[in-house]
């Protein structure tokens, strides 16, 4: 792999993702208002954003492990991972709502599961590291107010 590549695949942050759930919001929006001139290239863009994304992701996941498990769960970075959970729960909203397709709809829902589940485990494993609880800054406790009561 090209060297240039390497580096950015090494260095994705998962906070890419919010490309995906903003350009999926914005797409989701324009269906709505019903302007099918706006949400149906977003919607390609997304589909093809979220695909080239996953794919760079997976292989960082391949060959730095402990490097992503770091960040995932760091104070400080952590909460980039958030974006991922909502990239795919906004792209499994858009799936929904812009095809009437029975199995695409299933494999929305599919993706909005799988999402959940990474939330709840972002959202449990940034509540308590160590066994204590750890000092959050605003976005923190914005993304995970709605699960934990805060002090």
């Amino acid at each position: 792999m090209n060297c240039r590549i390497e580096k950015g695949v090494e260095d994705l942050d998962l906070g890419c993702f919010a490309l995906v759930m903003a350009t999926g919001i914005v797409s989701i929006a324009a269906h709505l208002l019903q302007i099918p001139l706006v949400s149906w290239p977003l919607f390609v863009v997304n589909i093809t954003a979220y695909a080239a994304l996953a794919a760079l992701t997976a292989m960082r996941l391949g060959k730095y492990p402990a490097r992503i498990a770091g960040e995932i769960v760091s104070h400080t970075h952590g909460p980039r991972s958030f974006a991922v959970v909502a990239a795919t729960c906004v792209l499994g909203s858009q799936c929904l709502l812009l095809t009437n397709n029975r199995p695409v709809g299933l494999a929305a829902c599919v993706a909005m599961f799988f999402g959940s589940i990474h939330w709840l485990y972002l959202a449990f494993r940034h509540e308590r590291q160590n066994g204590e609880r750890a000092e959050m800054d605003g976005q923190q406790a914005a993304v995970i107010s709605p699960v934990f009561r805060m002090h």
